[in-house]
């Protein structure tokens, strides 16, 4: 089926119970088989196809809603719907009635797709994923001999694998926790196999190295916790840096074990190389998705670390890259703004976007969340009553505060601990009052432990009572849950976390009483709930107001009422099947693209490229250069005959290049044309000694045609180019680096050497001001590569080729050869024109005239063919321009004036029959009837 002949159309439904099918008589609503149909999603009550579905266009369609009531299937009772989808639609239907509404404003259906793609109840549960990350949801351990499967009680591994083990179709990969003798292995392979676990195998010697890389860099540049005076700043250890990547590769190895083309969804800090490794590997474009737990710390603390830009590049081989809040989102966008130089921008359906090398990465921002229904379980277990029952007796009488902290520097404990002792100094903790302190041991920080536990008991002395009591053990969820429902306030203060679950499930199980929270500004769910009363860990005096506060009041019943909404609607569930509709959404487009790996090792990328993009073949070139008799050829300067140049008076062009030209030019066959940016006087400098060579100066501001006078297309800038002067100066003078080209007909603002973000900024605000000061009926403004030019309208190389077309045309006949080479943005232009004119049928060329259009390397472009460097492009033209002599065997068309040897021709192509270059694929076939 050609894709052209589509039409998308969106189905909405009202009147409907809850389970909705839709069927018809195509392949696309399942052949009337409602088992194969479309499953309609409620939203604001009413029923809708989350995502259009392509339907042939003028087709003559039937269908029918079924729903689907206790396992039976309840058909419609009217008579089979009809619809002829004439181009994109909005259907609006009543269940089992003949009411419809067709729409086909482009307006309303690309808001309902809008619409329909935020939601979370997103069709995937007949989709199957593989969840990957560093450690498994269960854990295992050996009891009498025996290998057991117990609960992994981690901060989100559980709570995602409770959420989607009994909804989805998923596979989770990841470590058992510790090294598995190899004559285990096969048998803990099946054992966690029963819970859709996948065990990666790793040896002890590479987690030693992979853990000190995470631990003793990533975690603390992740946290913006660096340590300046940690050696690992100074003296990076490669040995960890390698570690890091084998266990990356050793995860990507057991994942091709068990991939059969899922979605991949990818979590956490420790596994950021794994989505290079993945891509590198796969022939398939692969769906894969990213969250990252931790906080994503400021660009200048992101730079110091040595392997920023592969992880950045991993990183974006990815469809969608989640986080928790919009700050880590927003630094996350600025360190690839500034270390990779990748824009961002909005999509269609509201989400942020990054432009990486032809794809569109999505940007997603959501909270992990709870379970309610979890803690409502283990409030129902055996033991719980007791264990609450227990604290209450012990605890009696007491104003309780809570809290649970794992032992790490970048929990506050000493901060908090200090700020007690002075509160019970002056006195003013009431002698009810007990903090309850849990700590949660890591014998790597035992001073910690030993500091907070040495601090409580020298608070108890002082105050004669037991004002702090300190629990240090890996408490269970029912100790947990009980110690929270016995409290009467929770203390969060921590100085930098991301996943911060704990003030959900306090509010949860406490509900509307005694549910206080202080709650740190640098923890993650500062940002989504407003009832916790904020405070600034780091001030000792706003965390004792913020204790006398937790102890004296209570927060708002409005506050509360909206926390709790959030926390009983934004769950994990929620969060889950959100994200992953988003990677689904986001699904690579491969009916237009291929998407290729690019570069090697630490640098690789993934670039879309066009499935009609190809390395340009010199035979291929050859074949439709020969025998042609009005041939034009279009050379860009700067990037392609010549590298880039700052110092454009201590510059000439190569030799080689110039003889090449005037070889090219000396054939009366041949219109070669360069075109740049500069102005004449420097175009004139650098090639006055090529006859016969055209030019185009100014994108083609002033145009020379066989080395006769310029001429100009432009009028007077009138008083436009001189304000535009005077603003762009303006600019100059305040952003350090930049500077201003005043050409004949143009004025640009260059800011190439300067700081990017403030430069960008300064750049936006220019063109706003250059917007409201000047006449835009007589220019133009163009933002660039660093750079923003303000030029006379209607001038840029895509229009120049259309006037040198018709010039040639009007002296010398029909084109039946053109040439086009460039290698940046302006150069588009000509690449985009060239297509158009080919699909015009353009009168100014011939029939059976070829075409080609050149950029340099596999990068998103509207050119048909790449070169991968200078060198291919001055072979070419030696090649052609010895061609055109004389007849030559294909084995020896070197230029007179190389100096050096290549092979002309690949010898492999030598076997390829004539009439394969005569294929449509190769000859564009024009008509003459092209209005300009």
């Amino acid at each position: 089926m050609d894709i052209l002949s589509e039409v998308r159309v969106v189905f909405t439904l009202k009147n409907a119970l809850e389970d909705v099918y839709l069927v018809g008589n195509c392949e696309k609503l399942g052949n009337w088989n409602p088992r194969n149909g479309v499953r309609l999603f409620k939203l604001d009550g009413i029923h809708c196809s989350i995502t259009p579905i392509k339907l042939l266009k003028n087709s003559k369609l039937e269908y029918k809603y079924v729903s689907y009531v206790n396992g039976v299937f309840i058909w419609e009772t009217i008579n089979n719907r009809k619809l002829t989808p004439k181009s994109n639609l909005l259907l609006q239907d009543t269940f089992n009635s003949s009411i419809s509404y067709h729409d086909y404003s482009q307006k309303h259906f690309e808001k309902c797709q809008r619409a329909s793609v935020d939601i979370s109840t997103f069709n995937i549960t007949s989709e199957s994923f593989i969840i990957v990350s560093m450690h498994l949801p269960v854990k295992i351990s050996k009891q009498s001999g025996t290998w057991k499967v117990l609960d992994n009680n981690s901060p989100w591994h559980s709570q995602l694998y409770s959420a989607v083990k009994d909804k989805l179709n998923f596979l989770w990969l990841g470590f058992p926790g510790f090294e598995v003798p190899e004559e285990d292995q096969s048998e803990i392979t099946q054992l966690l196999s029963n819970y859709h676990c996948v065990p990666v195998f790793i040896p002890n010697n590479t987690l030693h190295f992979h853990s000190a890389y995470c631990d003793n860099f990533l975690f603390k540049i992740f946290n913006n916790a660096l340590d300046i005076r940690n050696p690992m700043v100074h003296e990076h250890d490669t040995q960890q840096w390698e570690g890091y990547k084998i266990l990356n590769i050793l995860f990507s190895d057991a994942l091709f074990n068990i991939y059969l083309n899922q979605i991949v969804w990818i979590h956490g800090i420790e596994l950021f190389l794994l989505p290079s490794f993945i891509s590198r590997k796969v022939k398939d474009s692969m769906n894969i998705g990213f969250y990252l737990h931790r906080p994503f710390p400021s660009s200048e603390i992101f730079r110091v670390l040595p392997h920023k830009i592969t992880i950045l590049n991993a990183l974006c081989s990815c469809d969608v890259i989640g986080f928790q809040i919009f700050e880590h989102a927003s630094h996350f966008i600025t360190s690839c703004k500034r270390i990779l130089e990748v824009e961002s921008k909005t999509s269609k359906d509201g989400y942020t976007c990054l432009s990486y090398f032809g794809r569109d990465i999505t940007v997603y921002i959501g909270h992990v969340g709870i379970l309610p229904e979890k803690i409502v379980e283990v409030q129902k277990m055996i033991g719980y009553e007791d264990k609450l029952n227990e604290i209450k007796v012990d605890l009696k009488n007491k104003f309780v505060i809570f809290s649970l902290d794992h032992v790490n520097p970048l929990a506050g404990l000493t901060l908090k601990m200090e700020t007690i002792k002075k509160l019970c100094k002056d006195k003013r903790i009431a002698n009810n009052v007990i903090f309850l302190q849990v700590l949660i041991p890591n014998m790597q920080f035992k001073s910690i432990i030993e500091q907070i536990v040495n601090g409580a008991d020298e608070v108890n002395r002082c105050q004669g009572r037991e004002v702090v009591r300190i629990i240090v053990k890996d408490i269970t969820l029912q100790e947990r849950y009980a110690y929270m429902e016995a409290s009467s306030g929770l203390i969060v203060g921590s100085i930098r976390e991301g996943l911060c679950l704990l003030p959900f499930e306090y509010l949860c199980i406490k509900r509307y009483q005694n549910s206080g929270i202080l709650l740190s500004e640098f923890a993650g769910s500062s940002r989504t709930l407003s009832s916790p009363f904020k405070v600034n860990p780091f001030s000792i005096d706003a965390l004792e107001s913020g204790i006398l506060k937790l102890i004296n009041s209570s927060p708002a019943k409005s506050r509360l009422d909206k926390d709790l909404a959030y926390i009983h609607t934004k769950t994990t569930l929620h969060w889950a099947l959100s994200f992953l509709s988003q990677v689904k959404i986001s699904e690579k487009n491969t009916s237009k693209y291929q998407y290729v790996p690019i570069g090697m090792g630490d640098t690789l990328r993934v670039m879309a490229i066009p499935k009609d993009f190809f390395k340009l073949d010199e035979y291929q070139v050859l074949c439709a250069y020969k025998n042609r008799k009005n041939r034009v050829l279009f050379f860009d300067v700067e990037g392609t005959l010549l590298n880039f140049i700052k110092d454009k008076d201590s510059f000439q062009p190569s030799n080689k290049i110039l003889s090449a030209l005037e070889d090219l030019c000396s054939d009366l066959k041949n219109t070669i044309v360069t075109i740049t940016g500069r102005e004449r006087s420097i175009l004139n400098k650098w090639f006055s000694k090529v006859n016969n060579l055209s030019m185009a100066a100014e994108y083609g501001a002033y145009i020379k045609i066989n080395s006769n006078n310029w001429e100009s297309f432009v009028g007077e800038p009138a008083n436009w180019k001189e304000c535009s002067k005077q603003i762009i100066e303006s600019y100059v003078q305040r952003t350090e680096g930049s500077f201003i080209i005043v050409k004949e007909c143009s004025v640009v603002f260059n800011y190439r050497d300067t700081d990017s973000g403030f430069a960008q900024w300064q750049a936006k605000d220019l063109v706003l001001n250059l917007e409201n000061l000047l006449n835009l009926e007589d220019c133009e403004i163009l933002e660039g590569d660093k750079f923003v030019e303000v030029r006379p309208k209607n001038i840029d190389k895509g229009t120049t080729m259309c006037r040198v077309l018709q010039k040639i045309y009007k002296t010398k006949g029909k084109v039946d050869f053109v040439f086009t080479i460039g290698d940046d943005a302006s150069d588009e232009k000509m690449f985009k024109m060239i297509k158009k004119l080919k699909k015009k049928h353009c009168e100014w060329l011939s029939p059976d005239a070829k075409i080609f259009s050149c950029t340099f390397g596999m990068k998103p472009s509207e050119a048909m063919y790449y070169f991968l460097n200078a060198d291919e492009v001055l072979k070419l033209m030696e090649l052609l321009s010895a061609s055109g002599k004389r007849t030559h065997s294909l084995g020896n068309l070197v230029s007179k004036h190389s100096n050096y040897h290549f092979t002309t021709v690949n010898v492999n192509s030598l076997s390829r029959k004539r009439k394969d270059f005569d294929s449509p694929d190769i000859t564009e076939i024009f008509s003459p009837n092209f209005n300009t």
